[in-house]
């Protein structure tokens, strides 16, 4: 079984509390880490949910876009959350995931829902590594997240803060 990261552990420990400088000093070291190098593995199960073979993580020499950036700061918050109520988390993405499905009347979107629908089935390690991983189809797969709503929107607003400074600092 895979073991959450020490930036997922810290920042899981921050969820539910005031944002702090510690905590956009965390999000800042995980976008940076995620810059040099670290990069989170492929999950064994990320076959494309379109039959598609994996694109597997991207080349070390490509970036992620500025959105794909945001998402992915967006995502280890939500992944705190997972870690630290996983019960709750998953109800609320469970319930956004049957409201989605019934605006959905087929298409490219049911593929995402459904890969979803496997995602929130998987064991929590396998759920963690795909939401906060840089591979081509993870970054497509946030796109349509089911996770809305998890954040408060103080947490929400201090990560796309971050995201902001960051992004400025290119």
């Amino acid at each position: 079984m895979t073991e959450p990261s020490a930036q997922l552990t810290a920042a899981a420990d921050r969820v539910g509390t005031p944002p702090t400088a510690e905590y956009d000093a965390l999000l800042a070291s995980a976008a940076r880490e995620l810059s040099e190098g670290d990069r989170h593995p492929q999950p064994p199960r990320a076959d494309r949910p379109d039959g598609a073979p994996s694109t597997g993580p991207r080349p070390d020499d490509a970036d992620l876009r500025r959105e794909e950036v945001r998402s992915l700061l967006l995502a280890y918050a939500v992944a705190g959350r997972l870690v630290t109520d996983p019960d709750t988390t998953l109800a609320v993405a469970r319930e956004n995931l049957r409201r989605m499905r019934q605006s959905v009347t087929g298409g490219s979107a049911t593929v995402w829902l459904d890969a979803w629908q496997r995602l929130l089935d998987c064991p929590l390690p396998e759920l963690l590594a795909t939401l906060t991983s840089t591979s081509s189809w993870s970054c497509d797969l946030r796109q349509n997240s089911p996770f809305a709503g998890v954040l408060t929107p103080q947490e929400r607003a201090q990560v796309l803060a971050t995201h902001r400074r960051l992004a400025g600092r290119r």
